[in-house]
């Protein structure tokens, strides 16, 4: 017998359905980064054998053959693009391929950062991967007894209106790693609900992906194994522990061995010469909170507001609150504590990224005994961040690196201190003009033609809608309740504690 979809998880999908075809609407389909040439490399040296073409986030290893300093998980999940693009190439008219993947950009060394089907495939990575992140948010607001108008909300509004929505079109790590961070985060939950051996073997696995993605990552798992073992309970709670850590321990250890493997030493990353780690963390941590280059909170404003919201999360749900700070503040203070606190090429805040869904969780405990102020105040930080969104969306970032002055910037970059020279207002600029316009679909418009840009535009059109409407009649199709509230997972397990 085919088990049904719980009304939540059939929202989720609808959830992560209807994002990914909006990101793909807007994505760019070419790169601005070198991380993000690096990463497609990697995956195009398994795919195809092509040798990895040297840059300052390569590293050569033992013969001299040169490797990009990221983790391997997010090489592996570009494949489904990359190969996606390839297809793509075969079955569309050359004109229309040629407008998607833009001119042929960069070409240092071999380096190119757009002019391919492969690199326009490879950039929809993250499309799917935020449309994930998103529809894991709202279970996770679910799991915690949130109802699912607020969850849903709260989910939507990190969708479009969050540096989650601007970085959806790059292919940084940073997404894998929100989504292994929340996946992890969501497991542990499931599993202190329904304690078992193999439940907290799932979280571990979440974890191990994780730190695969990005070993910086790894600064969260003292704080994924203390809820861990809060949460295993005193009945088997050495086994439940166990299975988490042992399972987690593979990502630190499987990176161990990409390491030897790519540069002869188990610790090597790549990374040795390109920053340093100090004390001196006053301007980074200005600079990641209140900067107008990559304040977390300017790029992502309901993040801010769900600040307001966090006193009660502790009250209510203090396990999980604590876990969240605890990972966060990991992340945080190891980022003020690198001389490459500002994360060079990039729009807003990335290193933070994955704290902002968790953070979100704040947003509907806002002001709960004044709902006319929490409406107002929640449309202004939705209206605020679909304007910041846009403006990440819309505009090639490189383009306005160079044709700003950016790179002529020493780090650690002061013009992320003024206001005048920030992102905010050149990519405003810019779009004004119309420079710099980057969206692949607009390319398609203008250098074919209307009808052809309508023509790919309605299949991704229809899978928005139809994300939608599994959204909106899923609970109904799932048969389930429209607004069900849930019981959050420590009423659930006194509940099964006393049966």
């Amino acid at each position: 017998m085919i088990r049904r979809p719980s009304p939540d998880a059939t929202t989720a999908l609808g959830l992560a359905l209807a994002c990914t075809a909006v990101y793909a609407l807007c994505g760019g389909g070419r790169f601005f980064s070198v991380d993000e040439v690096g990463a497609f490399q990697l995956t195009r040296l398994w795919l195809e054998g092509e040798p990895i073409a040297s840059s300052h986030v390569t590293w050569a290893g033992p013969g001299g053959r040169v490797w990009n300093v990221q983790g391997p998980l997010l090489s592996v999940a570009a494949v489904p693009g990359y190969l996606f693009g390839r297809l793509l190439e075969l079955l569309l008219p050359a004109s229309w391929t040629a407008a998607i993947a833009g001119p042929a950009l960069g070409n240092i060394r071999g380096v190119l950062w757009g002019g391919e089907m492969r690199i326009a495939g490879a950039s929809l990575t993250n499309s799917w991967v935020t449309g994930a992140v998103v529809a894991l948010l709202f279970l996770w607001l679910r799991s915690l007894g949130i109802t699912r108008r607020a969850a849903l909300l709260t989910a939507v509004v990190a969708a479009f209106a969050t540096l989650l929505c601007a970085h959806s079109k790059n292919l940084f790590s940073h997404g894998l790693e929100t989504l292994g961070l929340l996946g992890a985060v969501l497991a542990l939950g499931a599993a202190r609900a329904r304690p078992s051996v193999r439940a907290f073997a799932v979280a571990g696995a979440w974890a191990a992906a994780l730190v695969l993605t990005r070993a910086q990552a790894a600064v969260t798992l003292p704080a994924l194994g203390a809820y861990a073992w809060w949460a295993a309970g005193a009945e088997r709670r050495i086994a439940r522990a166990a299975a988490f850590a042992g399972v987690a321990a593979l990502g630190p250890l499987l990176f161990a061995a990409w390491n030897l493997y790519r540069f002869g030493a188990l610790t090597e990353m790549g990374y040795s010469p390109l920053y340093h780690f100090s004390f001196n963390f006053l301007e980074a941590s200005y600079g990641h909170l209140f900067s107008v280059g990559r304040s977390l909170f300017i790029y992502s404003p309901p993040v801010a507001l769900a600040l307001l919201g966090w006193p009660e999360v502790l009250r209510r749900h203090r396990a999980e609150g604590l876990l969240v700070l605890g990972a966060c503040g990991g992340l945080f203070l190891l980022y003020v504590s690198w001389s490459g606190w500002h994360g060079a090429w990039c729009f807003g805040n990335r290193f933070l990224l994955p704290t902002v869904p968790l953070l979100l969780v704040g947003l509907p405990y806002v002001l709960p005994g004044h709902p006319r102020a929490r409406a107002c105040a929640l449309g202004v930080a939705i209206a605020a961040g679909l304007v910041v969104q846009t403006l990440g969306l819309a505009v090639h970032i490189a383009f306005i690196h160079h044709a700003y002055g950016y790179a002529e910037h020493p780090a650690p970059l002061p013009y992320l201190f003024v206001p005048s020279q920030s992102q905010l207002a050149t990519h405003a600029d810019a779009l004004w003009r119309g420079y710099a316009l980057d969206p692949w679909l607009l390319r398609l418009a203008s250098d074919v033609g209307p009808g052809a840009a309508l023509t790919l535009a309605l299949p991704l059109v229809l899978a928005a809608a139809a994300g939608v409407m599994v959204m909106c009649r899923g609970p109904r199709w799932a048969g389930g309740r429209a607004d069900e509230a849930r019981e959050p997972v420590a009423a659930r397990r006194r509940r099964r504690g006393h049966s």
